[in-house]
């Protein structure tokens, strides 16, 4: 019988900060960012009454055809995202205080391409249009 993987987490959400391109200590390309996951929880006592939380979650891109993907959009803060890929852990230190980050390394990523996006990459190729016919 195959073993199937079970380390498996899917998550949508915000891109939190721009994307960061770096290489890893063996010398490969890599982007990492943060992404904002909302929850909504109902009150035990009311349940009407919604409460919010907002985690942020560090996300790792190792992938060369993810990592072109990111560059290709032009991936940026606000924008929405879906990630599959797999949690890891990472050992981290701020201020002399140790701590165990949880991290997604990332599989697959896709952009949502939202209304508000849709009209932004519409009104860019406007432009470059405009901007091809007016060079002589």
């Amino acid at each position: 019988m195959p073993r199937l993987d079970k380390n498996i987490v899917m998550l949508e959400g915000i891109i939190g900060d721009d994307y960061k391109v770096g290489k890893t200590s063996e010398g490969k390309e890599m982007i990492t960012f943060s992404l904002a996951i909302n929850s909504y929880m109902k009150e035990i006592a009311d349940d009407t009454e919604r409460t919010r939380s907002q985690t942020y979650v560090r996300i790792f891109v190792y992938d060369k055809k993810q990592i072109e993907y990111l560059q290709k959009i032009d991936a940026h803060r606000g924008q929405r995202a879906t990630i599959l890929g797999r949690l890891s852990s990472r050992k981290s230190e701020y201020k002399g205080i140790e701590y165990i980050q949880l991290t997604v390394i990332v599989r697959d990523i896709g952009i949502i391409q939202t209304k508000s996006f849709k009209k932004k990459i519409k009104k860019e190729k406007c432009e470059s249009q405009s901007n091809f016919f007016m060079v002589s």
